[in-house]
Order: structure tokens, then C-alpha cells, then sequence
């Protein structure tokens, strides 16, 4: 999926700018939450945070705000799939 941000609203740029200040700090939290007790070697950390990145990007684009589901929980929800794949 190619992401072309100036199709973003302001509430998808909020989301996006959240999980992405300061060197990444809440993506790295949920990522940890996912992946980081699973005894993967920290020399995969940077493919697995690039990984991350884009599901934040391909999250936030289909993500509908209109549900039950809070968008942290959608984000880590397809982050765990994706790292299946990885």
C-alpha cells in the first residue's frame, strides 16, 4: 500500500506526529508490547521499527474513528499481524 500523506486529514497527522516524537517513543512502546519479549535480536530492532512505520501509516489511512475500538488498540492489533509475517 502506498501512502500518500497530503491525503491525510488533521486528525490523521495528530496520529501520525503522536506515536512518532521523540525518536518514535510510543510506536517503540507498542512495539515492545508486541515483539519485544520474544528473545528477537536486537539487530532486527531497526527493520522491525521500519515494519512498524508503516503499519502506523497504513493504520492511520484506514483506521475508522467512528468505532468502539481506540486507535492504539487497532494500531497494535495490526502490528502483531504484521510481525506474523515477518
Amino acid at each position: 500500500m502506498n501512502i500518500d500523506y497530503s491525503l491525510m486529514n488533521e486528525y490523521q497527522h495528530l496520529l501520525i506526529n503522536e506515536y512518532c516524537q521523540d525518536n518514535l517513543k510510543e510506536l517503540k512502546k507498542i512495539c515492545w508490547n508486541v515483539w519485544g519479549k520474544k528473545g528477537i535480536a536486537s539487530c532486527f530492532y531497526d527493520d522491525l521499527y521500519d515494519d512498524a512505520i508503516k503499519v502506523l501509516s497504513e493504520s492511520v489511512m484506514t483506521y475508522d474513528h467512528n468505532t468502539n475500538i481506540p486507535f492504539r488498540n487497532y494500531l497494535m492489533k495490526n502490528i502483531r499481524l504484521s510481525y506474523r509475517e515477518w
